[in-house]
């Protein structure tokens, strides 16, 4: 395994995301798959502490009978996240526009010097803006990430 490997897998079944969670932003590299073992190899190359999951979609609205079970390995540490994206970057073809979002954004918040516990006490604060420039981001990422061409509301 290797880092052309690895960026292959983010463009074909990976994805860089930011993830909108009460009045924040988290930045996230997911892996997606139907090969378990192929996720936890990743995850031993990665050298990351994170558990492969069952992507569960079973029951939506969305869920085909005929599709198998699939996995999922989510990054979410910012560290590690920019770690992967300055390994893989050189080797990405379709998703370096989402990966170079995701810096822009970790170096927002290494910026302002926020911390884990911060963001915790923040979720809780009424009226809390977003900051304007994470917010842009956020719509740059998402209108990127769009499937199929499907219009979703960006807000």
């Amino acid at each position: 395994m290797n880092w052309g490997y690895i960026a292959g897998f983010i463009d074909a079944d990976g994805n860089f995301t930011l993830a909108k969670r009460r009045n924040n932003y988290e930045p996230r590299i997911k892996f997606t798959n139907t090969n378990k073992q192929c996720l936890e190899e990743i995850k031993r190359f990665l050298g990351v502490n994170l558990k492969v999951m069952i992507n569960n979609k079973k029951g939506k609205p969305s869920f085909k009978p005929h599709w198998k079970e699939s996995y999922v390995l989510c990054v979410g540490a910012r560290k590690d996240i920019k770690f992967i994206i300055d390994h893989v970057y050189e080797h990405l073809v379709i998703k370096k526009k989402q990966a170079k979002i995701l810096l822009r954004f970790i170096e927002i918040r290494e910026n302002k010097n926020i911390h884990r516990k911060d963001l915790v006490k923040s979720l809780w604060s009424p009226g809390m803006s977003f900051d304007e420039e994470e917010a842009e981001l956020y719509k740059q990422m998402m209108t990127l990430n769009l499937a199929g061409g499907k219009r979703r509301q960006l807000t």
